[in-house]
This record gives structure tokens, C-alpha cells and sequence, in this order.
């Protein structure tokens, strides 16, 4: 796999959660307010993101699930109209993708499902409406060592198909954020201004 997808999706994912953090985390207004960075992180993540989905179209399926099963699980998640349009909007992508690039395995699908219950159960349930806390740092530094070890693990055993480890870095560039925002929220380090 292209290195430059990689790097791609890790970006995206962490783009995508310090966007998150800004727009929902009272605690990070302030930061917000920079003149043209939250702009910048809205529009760096659909490029990212449309780029990674019309090259690796089971990405752009396997995180449309999971932004629509966070939507159905967690309504409050998309009350902000850019993230509602941009769920809506996402959807166009769809019809630009490339089937023949699909090459849907079983495991794949059961790897797709797992994220999706995954994501319910350990990142919308139990952490929904809560800033930061240990659990939750511990609960995201514990995904983080999973994604990479699936990622050592695929290295040598080949198990799962481009389009989901794409997917997987994307996740490790969302939970890195996640985890460094954590750290410093419950280290007291980063502040509102």
C-alpha cells in the first residue's frame, strides 16, 4: 500500500477528531474562535476523506456506517447544521465510487461490524455528554494499542483487505487525537484561553 494513503488517513482521522473536540468540547470554545482554523479543519478533513473514499471505496462504506450509526445512536452528535449536511452531503460520494475496487471479504464485513458495534458500545455509550475522564483515556489508549497491533499483525498474515486497514489508520489518527486531548484535559495542560 502507498504510503502517501496512509499518512492520508491518519490525517483524516485526526483532522476529524480535533474538529469533533472543537465543536463539541465546552471546554475548547475559545480555540474555536482562531480566525480560519476550524474552516481549515472542516474542509482538510472532506478532502481527506473523499480522496481515501474513491480510492478505497469499503473505507468511504465502513465509515458512512458508522457516521449514520452514530446519527441514529446519538442525534445530539449532528444538531450542528454543518455536521447534519455534511453527513447528507457525504452521501453524493456514493455515486462516484468505483465497484469494481470492491473486493468485499467476509471477514471484511465482519470486521466492519465489529467497528460499528465497537464504536456504539465503547465510544458513543458509555463516554456520551462526558469532556474527558480517565475511562475514557484508558478506554481510547486501549483501541489505539489494538488498531496497532492489528496493523503489526496484518504486516505478517495478510487477514484483512487494503480498503479496512485504510480504514483502521484512519481510526488510529482519530484515537491518537483523542488520547493527546485526554492527557492534557485531565493534566490540566491545555486550558480554554
Amino acid at each position: 500500500m502507498d504510503l502517501k494513503y496512509i499518512l492520508l488517513s491518519i490525517l483524516s482521522g485526526g483532522v476529524l477528531k480535533v474538529y469533533d473536540d472543537l465543536s463539541d468540547n465546552h471546554l475548547l470554545e475559545d480555540y474555536k474562535q482562531k480566525e480560519y482554523v476550524y474552516e481549515f479543519l472542516k474542509s482538510l478533513f472532506f478532502i481527506t476523506f473523499t480522496i481515501l473514499s474513491l480510492n478505497f471505496p469499503l473505507f468511504y462504506i465502513c465509515i458512512m456506517l458508522i457516521f449514520i450509526a452514530g446519527f441514529i445512536f446519538d442525534n445530539k452528535a449532528y444538531s450542528d447544521p454543518f455536521e447534519f449536511t455534511g453527513l447528507i452531503t457525504l452521501c453524493f460520494i456514493f455515486a462516484f465510487l468505483d465497484f469494481s475496487k470492491i473486493n468485499l471479504q467476509y471477514k471484511d464485513s465482519i470486521l466492519i461490524l465489529l467497528c460499528i458495534v465497537l464504536y456504539i458500545f465503547v465510544d458513543v455509550l458509555p463516554t456520551k455528554n462526558i469532556e474527558y475522564s480517565k475511562k475514557k483515556l484508558y478506554t481510547r489508549a486501549f483501541s489505539l494499542g489494538l488498531i496497532i497491533a492489528i496493523a503489526i499483525f496484518n504486516r505478517y498474515y495478510h487477514f484483512i483487505t487494503n480498503d479496512f486497514l485504510i480504514t483502521l489508520y484512519c481510526f488510529a489518527g482519530y484515537v491518537t487525537v483523542s488520547c493527546i486531548f485526554q492527557y492534557l484535559l485531565l493534566n490540566k495542560i491545555l486550558k480554554p484561553e
